[in-house]
């Protein structure tokens, strides 16, 4: 293994360990040491790779937004904007129950003070256009205004984010709960329940 090889690998275990505490403790709670700590890992080389918690914390939400950019994509593919925004909600409600570094992001845009990364950057400004978009091609209930779907959309991500936090449920468990915490299985179901509330029954 080269030595960028051995950074990479390095900088990637502090990522996953720093995620990991933030998921838990939040940005206030945890501290460097304890992330060099967890990752089995130096002081040194730890600052070797963030000279600040803030440049840590930064970095896990950078893999979250990685992650989502990727799943967005997948979702605009779909055929029509309703279906492009439930895809956007069900790839985060995914990431949320099988990516740490997400969790991590979404309690980091909780704790966090304004003016650092926020992991809702790529996908809230999407899901309002979606909404708007929806709505112009007569896809929503009559009355149905885009902006309560888009705030529908965001409060379920957001509560997706706080109930599965450090109490992520196996995607293959076949069971709805888990410790009084809703399965992926479950998330998805509720979404698919909401958005049949949505739809207009004159679709175009």
């Amino acid at each position: 293994m080269t030595k960028q090889d051995r950074a990479a690998v390095t900088r990637a275990a502090l990522i996953e360990a720093a995620a990991e505490e933030f998921e838990r403790d939040g940005y206030a709670g945890v501290s460097l040491g304890r992330v060099s700590h967890a990752a089995g890992l130096s002081n040194g080389a730890l600052t070797f790779h963030f000279r600040s918690k803030a440049d840590l914390a930064d970095a896990v939400v950078d893999s979250a937004l990685a992650a989502v950019r990727a799943s967005v994509g997948e979702a605009l593919s779909a055929r029509t904007p309703l279906d492009q925004l439930s895809g956007v909600v069900t790839g985060i409600t995914c990431m949320l129950h099988k990516n740490v570094a997400a969790r991590a992001a979404a309690r980091l845009e909780l704790d966090r003070s304004a003016g650092l990364k926020r992991w809702s950057s790529v996908w809230h400004p999407l899901v309002r256009r979606l909404a708007e978009d929806a709505s112009r091609a007569g896809e929503l209930t009559t009355g149905t205004r885009p902006e309560d779907v888009s705030a529908l959309a965001v409060l379920f991500i957001r509560a997706v984010a706080l109930h599965t936090r450090g109490h992520c449920v196996p995607p293959e468990d076949s069971g709805d709960q888990k410790d009084g915490h809703a399965s992926l299985a479950q998330h998805l179901r509720l979404w698919a329940l909401a958005r049949r509330g949505l739809v207009s029954a004159s679709p175009p």
